[in-house]
């Protein structure tokens, strides 16, 4: 769907991307990730149409940016959007299929739980409804491809996961997507696959699992018990520490690990009163990567 060949970009004599290459297949929610000052707002609108590049190729299902753009393939939500204050969900609808040439989409006003607002204006709106609203317009006219820029800034947890719930639903849809995000957690959750980049360069393509694979750490057992739990039965757990009454194990084998601990707190009648499990993320890759380059 998306094919980016060694693509430069100059400002100056400064390359802020230095022969970028990757692709998008169809369907896929595809993460791009990266530092301040990474390049990943460039290529972004590079992909988008907004800027130029010096050298390389960029085509949306066949097509360069621009033309992919005013065929009505891509929608895009930006990082920073804005309506006129006193304008309404519906009107700015009405006013939008205008602009494309289609009749009103209003159907995706219900469809994104704006259907009680839609009288209501943009200034009034909280940041949660202003954003499916940014998105209901950019899928307006049914783009094959959806380009999202930080989509949950700045939003409260129930409606992130409401987002995140509409995100999923257009990938079943058939719909390609493109997420640029700072939120880690939401990309493992998302996304099929990642390209982090640093100081202009991709410097890792890969499954969000395949990328937290490549943290050298052990995971991390905290567990809580009723009773003191005798260290010494366990084959695949090593303790840590103790800390405020809990015990922290470490383990390379983590279902044996946890098969172990609960099955002796079990055959000991304990209670178990808190167990979490803090595992190599793909935050901690990021942070590697953007560090060190490698």
């Amino acid at each position: 769907m998306i094919e980016v060949r060694e693509v430069t970009k100059r400002y100056g004599n400064k390359e802020v991307l230095k022969q970028v290459s990757f692709e998008i297949k169809e369907k896929e929610i595809f993460a791009l990730l990266g530092p301040n000052g990474s390049g990943k707002t460039t290529i972004l609108e590079c992909i988008e149409g907004l800027r130029k590049y010096d050298e390389g190729q960029i085509k949306l299902m066949g097509l360069n940016p621009e033309e992919a753009v005013k065929k009505g393939i891509v929608g895009i939500q930006l990082q920073s959007s804005s309506l006129p204050e006193n304008i309404c969900a519906k009107d700015a609808m009405s006013l939008f299929c205008m602009w494309k040439g289609i009749s009103p989409r209003y159907d995706l006003l219900d469809a994104f739980g704006l259907k009680e607002i839609e009288n209501k204006q943009y200034k009034t709106m909280s940041i949660g409804q202003k954003r499916r609203l940014h998105l209901a317009l950019a899928l307006a006219h049914d783009p094959k491809i959806l380009i999202l820029d930080e989509p949950t800034a700045g939003l409260d947890v129930e409606a992130r996961a409401a987002l995140h719930d509409q995100i999923r639903k257009l990938k079943q849809k058939g719909v390609t997507i493109v997420l640029a995000s700072h939120d880690m957690a939401e990309v493992e959750v998302l996304c099929d696959r990642v390209a982090i980049l640093a100081d202009g360069q991709i410097k890792k393509i890969g499954t969000p699992a395949e990328i937290v694979l490549e943290v050298k750490r052990e995971n991390i057992i905290k567990v809580q018990a009723d009773k003191r739990i005798d260290t010494l039965h366990f084959k695949y757990l090593q303790l840590q520490k103790r800390d405020n009454g809990y015990l922290y194990y470490k383990t390379d084998n983590l279902l044996q690990g946890l098969m172990e601990l609960l099955n002796y707190i079990r055959n000991h009648n304990y209670e178990l009163l808190d167990l979490s499990i803090d595992k190599p993320s793909l935050e901690e890759r990021f942070i590697q990567i953007a560090k060190e380059g490698i």
